[in-house]
């Protein structure tokens, strides 16, 4: 069994739909043991997403040191919406596939 209070944002979405729409993938993957090892796998592989995109989002949102020096409110909501961004990319295209 997988001890859900240890996962993290990305490995608890991933078992939720695993649950909910590949239930023969998780039952498979339950029964051989894999489980848990694939849930790590998958919140690395967001993790590392969202590490990899980061800088070049910035870049194309004008996220500059400059900004952050002279417009910081501006700044910091950009910020929020650029990570919720790059959460709703790694769901789409890591977790949720």
């Amino acid at each position: 069994m997988v001890d859900e209070k240890a996962l993290r944002k990305f490995s608890k979405a991933r078992l939720k739909f695993l649950r909910e729409s590949k239930k023969d993938y998780y039952e498979q993957m339950l029964l051989e043991g894999t489980l848990e090892e694939h849930l790590q796998k998958k919140e690395e592989e967001a993790m590392d997403f969202i590490m990899r995109e980061r800088p070049k989002m910035m870049e194309s949102w004008g996220l500059t040191e400059e900004l952050q020096n002279s417009d910081f409110l501006k700044y910091a909501g950009l910020m929020k919406n650029l990570d919720m961004e790059l959460d709703k990319m790694a769901m789409q295209q890591i977790i949720w596939v």
